[in-house]
């Protein structure tokens, strides 16, 4: 049962050339240590030693092809091919986006499968990874409010290219209330908020030009999730637009302060004071 510990520390402890050679001593067995909860720290803990990389690199990434779609949904499995994409120089890692490619929208929604894909669109640059950012694309909607690909979204809005993050923009465009109240869906309105120039003022404009803005603002600012979007909404805006939110918002005050409103209270009244000055 602590053999693996014993390998981890040896892989610590043991010289450049002791290291090298439990590492070609493990050659061959790479997939099988993948697939076990003890043996994929060993692999982790060789690829985490610098000296070793070259030596497990080829070896690894010749054993795990074909077999990656397993691995990213196995509980252990998913922590290798992880640790792959990170350690791996990208041209040696890319069968791993190649083999998710066709899989990418099932994986996104998979609680392993969000992570792998976490770790594909930070270390890989762009032009290896436009086929498989453009089979997320495709469900760019779906994505924010599910459980795990909501993850991946907003990686997408952190890490993408310019017209990437415009599809992601544009998906949260088609109800930003309704993704601004979701448990899931708030997480990635925050987050292009932060990441997306431009967006505040975007979102903050369809609440404003809908039939009923109240309403919506009201929804905003009563949910547990939402009224963090409202905060994040006030103060990522412009200025003329903050303005005309804080408005309609002044309107409703007394309403926001027994509920999760009166978390903006504090934001209204700093918006209130700088009017004035």
């Amino acid at each position: 049962t602590h053999v693996h510990q014993i390998y981890c520390t040896l892989f610590e402890r043991c010289s450049v050339d002791g290291q090298q050679a439990i590492s070609r001593a493990l050659e061959s067995a790479w997939l099988d240590l993948s697939r076990n909860p003890n043996g994929c720290r060993v692999l982790q803990k060789a690829l985490d030693t610098s000296s070793c990389v070259s030596v497990v690199a080829p070896a690894v990434a010749y054993e795990l092809k074909s077999h990656v779609v397993g691995l990213v949904e196995s509980a252990s499995g998913n922590h290798v091919i992880q640790k792959c994409i990170q350690a791996l120089p990208p041209q040696t890692a890319l069968f791993i986006v190649r083999e998710v490619e066709p899989q990418a929208w099932y994986l996104a929604k998979h609680r392993y499968g969000c992570r792998v894909h976490q770790r594909i669109l930070e270390h890989f640059p762009t032009a290896d990874t436009r086929e498989f950012t453009r089979a997320l694309l495709v469900h760019s909607s779906k994505m924010i409010q599910d459980p795990f690909a909501n993850f991946v979204a907003q990686h997408l809005l952190e890490y993408g290219d310019t017209p990437t993050r415009a599809v992601m923009v544009e998906a949260i465009m088609g109800s930003p209330v309704e993704h601004g109240v979701n448990k899931h869906g708030s997480n990635v309105v925050e987050k292009a908020l932060s990441c997306v120039a431009g967006t505040a003022d975007k979102v903050a404009g369809k609440i404003l030009t809908t039939a009923d803005p109240m309403t919506d603002l009201h929804k905003l600012a009563d949910s547990r999730y939402g009224n963090y979007v409202l905060q994040h909404l006030l103060r990522a805006c412009s200025a003329g637009v903050r303005s005309q939110l804080a408005g309609h918002l002044y309107s409703i005050s007394e309403s926001l302060k027994h509920g999760y409103g009166r978390h903006l209270i504090p934001i209204l009244d700093g918006t209130r004071v700088a009017r004035a000055a």
